[in-house]
C-alpha cells in the first residue's frame, strides 16, 4: 500500500483500540491490541505521519529509534531490594522505569493527554540481548516489569534488510503478533502530501513529468545511488531559501540531495529552464492580466514539460499572495478578539469587530482562527509576551501608552489560546501577529489609547481587503489565460485541481471566493470532488 493508504489504516486503528463501553474501559483488551509495523523503504514519510495522526487525533505522541537501546536502557535498570516471602526475608532483583516508559508519563504530565502514540522505529534492529523481551511487549505492552499506560497504542516501523544491514528479520512468533503494513513508493500519494506541505513548484512539476526519478535506490559500479521523498522534500526547502537570498541553484547543490548523478543533472537542468520559463512568460504580468495574442499561442504550442512548467509558475505566483492574506487575516482575527476583550475590561462599549471577511460579516476571523490551530510561540525561539520584549522594539510604558499596551498583551494572549500545536504556518502567523502590534505600537497616538489602535486595525482591514482583491484578480486572471491558452483540457485542471486540494488556497477560496474558480470547477471536478469543497468551505449550492 502507499504511504497515504497506511496513514489511514493506522489512523483506524487507533480510534479502534481507544474505543471505550460506557463505563469509560476501553473495549479491546490490551493482550489483543496488536502493534502496527509499518515495512518499508527508507524515506516514504513513515515517521511523517505518526506526527500527522497524532495532530488530527489530538492525542500525544512519543517516538523512539531502536537502534541506539540497550537492554538496560530499554528495560530498566536492576536494583535489590528486601521482600518478605512466607515471613521469611529475602532480597531480589526488580527493575527501575524504562526510559521509554518514563517518557510516556512526561508527555502526559507535559501536555496533559493521557491517551497517544508510542513510535518504534527500526524496531527490526533492536540489539539481540533486547531481542527476548520484545515478544513479551509486543503482546502485553511490558518492559521490564512496568506496562505503557492506559490508552497509548504502539505503533513500530523498520525497513526490509535489503536497505539497512543492522536489521534482523523477525521469526514466526514475533510477527504474529504485529499488524504487519509493508508501504510502497506511489508518487500520487506523495503529490498529496507534498502540496499540503508547500513543497516548492520546481519539485513538484519536475516529476510530475519524471516520476521515475520520484524514488531510486540501486547499485551501479560508482556505489550506491539513493533518491527517496525525504530527499525531495528537504531539497525543495533548501532551493525556498536559496531563492529568498538569491543565490544561484545548481548540480552542486542539488547533488547534495539527490544522490543519483544523473537525477541530479536532470532536474538541475529542468531547473534552470523552469527559471527561464518565468523570465520568457513574465509571470507577474500574467497574473495582472496583460499579455499579449503571441504569448497564447507561444503557450498553446509548446510541449508538455514547459506547459507543466508554465502551470506550476502560475500556481507559486497566486499561492504566495493567498498564504500572505490568510496569514494577516489569522493574526487580524486574534487581535480583533483581544481588542474587544480589553474593551469590555475597561467598561467600554465592544470595539469594532474583524471585518474583513466575505460579505463584510464581522467576526469570522474568529472561527477561521480556531481552525488554522496557530501555535506556542516560545516553542520556536520568540518571547511569548509582546509587552515585554525588548527584542521586539517595545517595552511595557505607564499611563495611556501603558493601557494601550495591555491592548497588545491581551491581542497576543488571545493568539496563542486559539491552540496549543506550535506548526510552521502558525509561527509564521505568529510572526505576522508581532509585526501587526508593532506597527500598532509606533502610530500609538495621545488621547485616547483604545482609540489609536482600533484606527490601526482598521487601516490594517483595509490593507488587507485590498491585498484579498488583488489576489482574487490573479486567480481569474490565472485561469482565463490557461483557458485561451489551452482551452479546458489537463492544464486548466490541473491548476483547478491544485487550488481544490491544497488547504490555504482553499481556505481563502472559501472565505473570500473566487468566481472564476467557481464557473470552472464546476466544469472541470467531478462531481463527488466539488461538492466535498463546497461542504469543506461551507458554502451551499
Amino acid at each position: 500500500m502507499d504511504i497515504g493508504s497506511a496513514k489511514e489504516q493506522i489512523k483506524n486503528t487507533i480510534q479502534i483500540y481507544l474505543m471505550k463501553n460506557p463505563l469509560g474501559k476501553y473495549r479491546l483488551p490490551v493482550i489483543h491490541q496488536r502493534p502496527v509495523f509499518l515495512l518499508g523503504a527508507p524515506g516514504l514519510g513513515k515517521t511523517a505521519i505518526m506526527q500527522q495522526i497524532a495532530d488530527e487525533l489530538d492525542i500525544g505522541l512519543v517516538s523512539y529509534s531502536m537502534t541506539h537501546h540497550t537492554r538496560q536502557s530499554a528495560l530498566g535498570l536492576p536494583v535489590i531490594v528486601e521482600k518478605e516471602f512466607d515471613g521469611q526475608a529475602y532480597t531480589v532483583s526488580e527493575y527501575t522505569m524504562s526510559e521509554i516508559i518514563a517518557s510516556i508519563y512526561e508527555c502526559m504530565r507535559k501536555t496533559g493527554k493521557r491517551e497517544g502514540i508510542l513510535f518504534l522505529d527500526e524496531i527490526n534492529c533492536v540489539s539481540e540481548t533486547l531481542s527476548p523481551s520484545m515478544l513479551l511487549f509486543l503482546q502485553y505492552k511490558i518492559f521490564g516489569g512496568h506496562q505503557i499506560p492506559e490508552g497509548w497504542v504502539v505503533v513500530t516501523a523498520g525497513n526490509p534488510a535489503r536497505f539497512n544491514k543492522s536489521v534482523r528479520e523477525f521469526d514466526a512468533a514475533t510477527r504474529d503478533r504485529l499488524k504487519v503494513m509493508e508501504v510502497e513508493p506511489d508518487y500520487e500519494a506523495w503529490k498529496k502530501y507534498a502540496v499540503r506541505q508547500g513543497i516548492g513548484r520546481s519539485v513538484i512539476s519536475y516529476l510530475d513529468i519524471r516520476q521515475e526519478d520520484f524514488y531510486r535506490v540501486e547499485t551501479t559500479v560508482d556505489g550506491l545511488m539513493v533518491v527517496t521523498p525525504r530527499a525531495w522534500e528537504d531539497l525543495s526547502e533548501m532551493v525556498q531559501y536559496y531563492e529568498e537570498l538569491e543565490i544561484p541553484v545548481g548540480y552542486e547543490l542539488i547533488s547534495q540531495y539527490l544522490q543519483n548523478k544523473q537525477t541530479a543533472r536532470d532536474f538541475a537542468v529542468y531547473y534552470e529552464l523552469y527559471q527561464k520559463y518565468r523570465q520568457v512568460y513574465h509571470i507577474e504580468e500574467l497574473l495582472q492580466g496583460l499579455w499579449k495574442e503571441d504569448m497564447v499561442q507561444r503557450a498553446g504550442e509548446a510541449k508538455m514539460d514547459e506547459r507543466m512548467s508554465l502551470v506550476s509558475l502560475l500556481l507559486e505566483g497566486v499561492f504566495l499572495p493567498m498564504k500572505k492574506c490568510m496569514r494577516r487575516y489569522d493574526a487580524l482575527a486574534a487581535a480583533a478578539k483581544a481588542l474587544r476583550a480589553y474593551k469590555e475590561g475597561m467598561g467600554e462599549e465592544t470595539g469594532s469587530q474583524a471585518g474583513a471577511g466575505k460579505k463584510g460579516e464581522s467576526g469570522k476571523g474568529e472561527e477561521y482562527g480556531r481552525k488554522t490551530q496557530p501555535g506556542k510561540g516560545e516553542e520556536h525561539g520568540h518571547e511569548t509576551q509582546l509587552g515585554q520584549s525588548e527584542e521586539h522594539g517595545y517595552g511595557v510604558k505607564s499611563g495611556q501608552d501603558g493601557e494601550a499596551l495591555r491592548a497588545l498583551h491581551e491581542m497576543e494572549k488571545e493568539w496563542q489560546n486559539l491552540s496549543q500545536n506550535a506548526k510552521k504556518k502558525d509561527v509564521e502567523t505568529y510572526g505576522e501577529l508581532i509585526q501587526v502590534a508593532g506597527l500598532w505600537h509606533e502610530k500609538l497616538e495621545d488621547g485616547n489609547p483604545y482609540e489609536a489602535i482600533r484606527k490601526c486595525y482598521q487601516a490594517s482591514v483595509a490593507e488587507l481587503k485590498e491585498d484579498v482583491k488583488e489576489t482574487q484578480e490573479k486567480i481569474g486572471n490565472m485561469l482565463k489565460f490557461l483557458e485561451e491558452a489551452f482551452g479546458k483540457g489537463t492544464e486548466l485542471g490541473m491548476a483547478v485541481n491544485d487550488l481544490t486540494v491544497t488547504p490555504e488556497a482553499a481556505a481563502f477560496i472559501g472565505q473570500f471566493l473566487s468566481k472564476e474558480y467557481f464557473a470552472a470547477s464546476r466544469e472541470l471536478l467531478p462531481h463527488r470532488q466539488e461538492e466535498q469543497l463546497l461542504k469543506r468551505i461551507h458554502i451551499k449550492k
